[in-house]
């Protein structure tokens, strides 16, 4: 697992070596995306984040998958379909890979902590630019995110927003708290 993790980080110290159509939009922001690292375009550029987690994403799957991973591997639960950004494999077994380009936080693990429990895979790694995370959980753990994610998926047609239960645990973490008006557990 350290292996494959190490070989993503190093990842993100490459130059990205490549620029797309919109950044001949300006000389330097051209020079930025072809000669800086994915690390360093992520500490110097105000509103690139977002763009620059999509561009790590492929430098980072592009790694993975010349280290045997399957990459982007679709899986389907509760009528639905969900990309994980890898699945590896190691002496230990399979393990899930989650790429992140910002500073860990919560949101994170509970993410992975699904794919894991989609998946039924025990042990999850979360990559950063600055290093990685080794995630497992126990079978409580994840029958307690089947649970919620059951009933997510339960209230997804749900005509009203007051009809949809609120208040669990993962509030906190929720990036609609503020409209929902739910009270962090």
């Amino acid at each position: 697992m350290k292996e494959v993790a190490m070989k993503a980080i190093e990842a993100f110290k490459s130059k990205l070596g490549y620029v797309e159509v919109k950044d001949l939009v300006c000389p330097r922001r051209a020079w930025y995306r072809y000669n800086m690292s994915l690390r360093e375009l992520l500490a110097v550029s105000d509103g690139y984040r977002l763009e620059a987690g999509k561009v790590g994403h492929k430098v980072v799957l592009r790694e993975l998958e010349l280290a045997g991973c399957t990459v982007e591997k679709v899986v389907e639960w509760g009528g639905h379909r969900f990309r994980v950004d890898a699945i590896c494999r190691d002496e230990e077994g399979e393990f899930v890979v989650e790429i992140k380009t910002g500073t860990r936080n919560a949101d994170h693990d509970i993410q992975i902590k699904l794919y894991m429990m989609i998946t039924g895979i025990k042990r999850g790694l979360l990559i950063y630019p600055w290093g990685f995370v080794v995630v497992k959980a126990d079978d409580r753990e994840l029958e307690e995110l089947r649970k919620v994610a059951e009933l997510s998926i339960l209230y997804l047609d749900a005509e009203r927003e007051e009809d949809v239960p609120k208040n669990t645990k993962y509030c906190m973490t929720c990036p609609f708290k503020n409209r929902c008006g739910a009270k962090l557990l």
